[in-house]
């Protein structure tokens, strides 16, 4: 009977090539393969398992005759494995086996696939000499000389790590390269605080890489090594900021702390200072310098250090006229006071003037240090404003108009120009000249002129914007009329006085004065004319002339009628 080997379930698709059948076996020659009941050409066939198959293999037995014998040549290099022959074992000491079989018989031949020579060394089967792989050979007598197993000689690597784990450990062939790594570069401890960094192996081409290689040459042992490494948190009590540093550090190592002296909000409205780092850990850490924003620490244990910074928050104060002061950072919890530096802005000289009219602080909190301690809305109307720096805040100085009231008159005292607010109702007024009226002329009120429209000295002026009045005045020529009048009177009057005094020997210098303002008799003289006693002027005595008792006016006697 002939084994066949190759009968079994195999996966949907795959292609199996059976064993070549010997042409003759014992007294049978061999027909061919019917596969499903039909012929296959080719010794062996090869089968694609798309269903069940069924193979048959078809001997015709032959006449009996004469068999031929021959020798074939069974061992092992080394000679380490035992060797199976159709069911018979042969030990390595008794190799190499030499057998005698009948021509196109055929025989099976296996041997072991690894032959442990200790622990850490071994055989591993790599071929047979005619480079067949498999460690069971179907071997037709007459068709091989000669069946040799080939061993290769195997050692242990034995790779160690306290953490981590890793690949590439094993048996491999003497005079190979075996190549092994860790598969993990940092292994976390339970407190995720502290890991474990790979550092080296004792021994290979590559002892600081995670992946390294050593020749073999026997059994070997390589081990990696670790360091501990601790976790150092460095935060800050700033949003959004965090000083660079943060990471695990090998023990025992000495690093600089580093953070920004100053930093500005991305709104530029608030403004961090440093001012000191603070361990804040279950660990406490000595710092060198804990006021310094550049220091330096020992790492010993894993470490949460905080760097802390003041707050300051911008003031800003603005005016849309005139200056302002006191803008600026405050403090957190600080007094900002802003004041305006000028209650009054002359906008248009003599017309427009804008006047400080409180502030608009947009709900900051503002304070006073009067006896009550916090400020009233009223207060808010100071030129001096106390804001407390609790946020970014902004305070605007706010403004109301002034329109100007130009009251002008060319006669007499006006009332009524200043200063006033918008919509204000003013009074105005002017009163009559102070001076006596001239010879001439004189002025009567007439109305008023400019912004508004008025007969009457008394008047009222709304402050819609700047408004200029003036007060009007007519000239009365009606005195100068009068008093040419009487100036023609008195130049007759003097002709006939004249008349009079020459014919009597008088002067009518001595009787007539001229004035600044007009005509007027001397007493004296009019006296002598009229025979009244007359006092000296400068002392002496007096003269008494005795004028006729009849009496007269002084028309008469200009005009004659004394006689």
């Amino acid at each position: 009977m002939i084994f066949i080997p190759g009968q079994g379930f195999y996966d949907d698709g795959e292609s199996i090539t059976l064993t070549k059948i010997p042409e003759i076996w014992k007294d049978y020659t061999f027909i061919g393969y019917k596969i499903d009941g039909a012929w296959a050409k080719d010794n062996p066939p090869t089968i694609k398992m798309d269903r069940p198959h069924e193979v048959l293999a078809v001997f015709e037995k032959t006449d009996e005759g004469f068999v031929t014998q021959t020798g074939i040549l069974i061992d092992s290099i080394p000679r380490v494995s035992t060797i199976t022959i159709d069911d018979e074992v042969y030990l390595p000491d008794e190799l190499p086996v030499t057998l005698e079989w009948d021509e196109g018989t055929t025989h099976v031949v296996s041997v072991e696939n690894v032959v442990n020579e200790g622990a850490d060394m071994r055989y591993s089967f790599d071929q047979w000499k005619d480079t067949e792989s498999g460690t069971v050979r179907i071997v037709t007598a007459g068709e091989v000389d000669s069946l040799i197993a080939l061993y290769d000689t195997q050692y242990y690597l034995r790779a160690i790590t306290e953490y981590g784990s890793i690949e590439g450990g094993g048996w491999y062939d003497k005079d190979s390269t075996a190549r092994f790594k860790v598969t993990e570069e940092f292994v976390t401890d339970n407190d995720d605080s502290i890991r474990y960094a790979f550092k080296s192996w004792d021994s290979g081409d590559y002892i600081k890489s995670v992946e390294n290689s050593i020749p073999i040459q026997g059994p070997m042992t390589v081990k990696a090594s670790w360091d501990e490494e601790y976790y150092l948190d460095i935060r800050s009590n700033i949003p959004d900021y965090v000083p660079a540093g943060s990471g695990f550090y090998p023990q025992g190592k000495s690093l600089a702390l580093i953070a920004e002296t100053e930093i500005r909000s991305e709104s530029a409205d608030i403004n961090y200072v440093f001012d000191r780092w603070v361990s804040i850990g279950p660990n406490p850490v000595i710092i060198s310098n804990t006021v310094s924003p550049s220091t330096s620490i020992s790492i010993q244990n894993p470490y949460i250090i905080e760097a802390r910074y003041t707050k300051s928050y911008l003031i800003n104060a603005w005016t849309p006229y005139g200056s302002i002061s006191g803008s600026g950072f405050y403090d957190e919890g600080d007094i900002a006071e802003i004041k305006v530096v000028s209650n009054e802005v002359i906008v248009k000289p003599g017309q427009i003037k804008k006047t400080f009219n409180g502030w608009d602080t947009r709900g900051a909190k503002i304070m006073d240090f009067s006896s009550e301690g916090s400020q009233s809305l009223e207060d808010i109307t100071r030129p001096n404003l106390m804001v407390v720096a609790d946020a970014p805040r902004n305070v605007t100085a706010q403004w109301t108009d002034q329109y100007y009231l130009n009251v002008r008159s060319s006669q007499g005292d006006v009332k009524g120009s200043g200063w006033y607010q918008p919509g204000s109702v003013v009074p105005i007024s002017v009163s009559n000249p102070t001076q006596p009226p001239g010879m001439w002329s004189s002025y009567s009120f007439v109305g008023w002129s400019g912004d508004i429209e008025s007969q009457s000295p008394t008047a009222k002026v709304i402050m819609s914007g700047p408004r200029s009045v003036v007060a009007e005045w007519q000239v009365d020529n009606t005195p100068g009329i009068i008093n040419g009048i009487i100036l023609g009177a008195l130049g007759i009057a003097g002709y006939f006085v004249y008349t009079k005094t020459k014919n009597r020997g008088g002067s009518m210098t001595n009787i007539i004065n001229t004035k600044k303002d007009g005509f007027s008799f001397d007493r004296r003289s009019l006296d002598s004319l009229i025979g009244k006693k007359t006092e000296p002027k400068f002392g002496g005595t007096a003269q008494t002339q005795t004028m006729p008792q009849k009496k007269f006016s002084i028309i008469d006697w200009l005009m004659g009628n004394d006689k």
